[in-house]
């Protein structure tokens, strides 16, 4: 049986934050296509390569300062919706904390293409 994309976004976050496995290159690029892009809001929006900078930044939080939890999955095809709940400390060392809805769009090869 072939993995869902659930279980694709499950194993990211787990190989990103809890067991460090891969570096953040590795990891961002097994999951998201090369041309991936990643909706801020406002207009702005992330390639590929920039996810990787705020995402080096949460993983030099040390474990004990963080959290990371992915929880309310919902799958339809190629679309995976989720709620992300993070806290960390931010570049300028103060700390920071969201709770965001998301919804990736993955491609055929179980690619992220699209993140909103």
């Amino acid at each position: 049986m072939s993995q869902s994309n659930t279980d694709r976004i499950k194993q990211y976050f787990r190989r990103q934050y809890e067991t460090e496995e891969g570096s953040v290159e590795e990891n961002i690029n097994a999951l998201f296509a090369e041309n991936a892009v990643y909706h801020l809001g406002g207009g702005k929006t992330l390639t590929r390569e920039a996810i990787a900078k705020p995402a080096r930044l949460l993983r030099e939080t040390p474990k004990s300062e963080r959290v990371v939890r992915v929880s309310n999955f919902s799958e339809q095809g190629n679309t995976v919706s989720f709620h992300m709940h993070m806290r960390a400390r931010g570049q300028d060392g103060k700390p920071w904390e969201t709770d965001s809805n998301y919804v990736w769009q993955f491609n055929d090869e179980g690619k992220v293409i699209e993140v909103n």
